[in-house]
C-alpha cells in the first residue's frame, strides 16, 4: 500500500484476490477519514472511530466475509 502502512487482512482461501478492497481502504476510508483530518499523527495509531468503524464494516461484508455452511 502507498504511504507506508500496512494493512493485514486474513480471508478465507474462496474469497479470491482482495486488491480492489485494499484499494478502497487506502483511498475512500484512511486518506480521507485519517490522513485529510488536522488532528491526525501520521505514524501513531489511528485513534479515528469513524475510520475503525467503517474498516470493521468493510471486513464484514461480501465478498470478504461469508458464513460457511455446516
Amino acid at each position: 500500500m502507498p504511504a507506508g502502512i500496512s494493512v493485514v487482512m486474513n480471508t478465507d482461501l474462496g474469497v479470491g484476490p482482495i486488491r480492489d478492497v485494499l484499494h478502497h481502504i487506502h483511498g475512500d476510508l484512511y486518506v480521507d477519514l485519517v490522513v485529510k483530518k488536522p488532528l491526525c499523527s501520521l505514524g501513531q495509531t489511528v485513534q479515528n472511530e469513524l475510520f475503525r468503524s467503517r474498516l470493521d464494516s468493510c471486513g464484514h461484508s461480501p465478498p470478504l466475509f461469508s458464513a460457511r455452511a455446516g
